[in-house]
C-alpha cells in the first residue's frame, strides 16, 4: 500500500488482491481493497488480515493539518 498526502488530507491505498484492513479507533474495520481510504484520528492498518489476526500491522495517528 501507499499512504500519500494530497489536498491536506492523508490517503492509504492498496493495490493488492487480498486488501488491508483499517480501523479508526473503536469504529471497527472497513476492507480496503484496490480503492483508497481518507486517514484520520488514530486507527491501524493491517496488511492482508483482519484486525483480530495476527500479522503484519501500521498503527497511525493523524493530528490536524494547519495551513
Amino acid at each position: 500500500g501507499i499512504i500519500e498526502f494530497r489536498n491536506g488530507s492523508f490517503f492509504y491505498t492498496d493495490m493488492s488482491l487480498n486488501g488491508s484492513f483499517v480501523s479508526f479507533g473503536d469504529t471497527g474495520e472497513t476492507l480496503v481493497r484496490r480503492s483508497e481510504v481518507v486517514l484520520s484520528g488514530r486507527g491501524v492498518i493491517c496488511f492482508g488480515h483482519s484486525v483480530e489476526s495476527p500479522g503484519d500491522r501500521l498503527v497511525f495517528e493523524v493530528d490536524a493539518v494547519e495551513h
